[in-house]
């Protein structure tokens, strides 16, 4: 029955997840491409020549496409984020206890960068679900028994309260702000207050930014504790800071 067994039975998929297990000290995972992006935390995906609807798990979107519901505040700035981070991009699949909802769709964490573990600061800056609960443009929601990153999810949401991040009361993402940002950063002379500002840019890593100064460009920030190349993509994406 694919629904309940579609890593078991597909030799491809087994394939891949032995050889990454035998190579790497981590999770299995499955190599997919994105085809389309269905809002905040569905998507489609294709692995090995087989199309896959995949629900985004431990995370809720305001919804954008429910039959019976209008669009909510926030549900396109999650689609589009979702639009820029995954549509067309090669990610990997990690799965927990069940494999697939009633619906038939696969359950998975996405990982938008190959991690190399699945401590907190692989997954704050590689998987897509943290990331977009740090934007703050989705929610935690428990999927039992599927609950592995629960925790981490919490802490990322309390963060992104915190900073009153998009659901949170201020910033919108990729698509404008419930406040306006209008002013650019430059992260080689701005002050720490300034440097807040930026997203996924709090006290601790402002300090450390103005001691770690100069930077050649914004991809150079991966130099600050934290921040990989997914929060640098979604630095860039912000347009606010640059580099000068």
């Amino acid at each position: 029955d694919k629904r309940h067994s579609f890593v078991r039975i597909t030799e491809d998929e087994k394939e891949v997840k032995e050889t990454f297990h035998d190579s790497e000290p981590t999770m299995p995972l499955l190599q997919a491409t994105v085809t389309s992006v269905v809002d905040g935390d569905t998507i489609k995906v294709n692995i090995n020549g087989t199309s896959e609807t995949i629900r985004i798990i431990g995370v809720d979107t305001p919804e954008t496409v429910h039959p019976s519901k209008p669009v909510e505040p926030f549900g396109p700035e999650a689609s589009t984020f979702a639009k820029n981070h995954l549509e067309n991009k090669q990610v990997w699949l990690e799965l927990d206890v069940n494999e697939r909802c009633r619906f038939g769709r696969l359950l998975a964490y996405v990982w938008i960068y190959k991690p190399v573990s699945d401590t907190e600061a692989e997954v704050q800056n590689k998987m897509f679900n943290a990331l977009i609960l740090l934007e703050g443009l989705a929610q935690v929601s428990t999927f039992p028994p599927n609950v592995k990153y629960v925790d981490m999810f919490t802490d990322f949401q309390h963060e992104a309260r915190e900073r009153k991040m998009g659901l949170w009361g201020a910033y919108t993402g990729e698509c404008g702000g419930a406040i306006e940002k209008t002013q650019r950063v430059n992260i080689n002379t701005a002050s720490a207050k300034e440097l807040e500002q930026i997203a996924h840019i709090g006290a601790a890593r402002a300090a450390e930014i103005i001691r770690l100064r100069p930077f050649i460009s914004l991809d150079d920030l991966e130099r600050v504790s934290g921040i990989g190349p997914a929060r640098v993509a979604g630095i860039k994406a912000e347009g606010i800071a640059y580099a000068e």
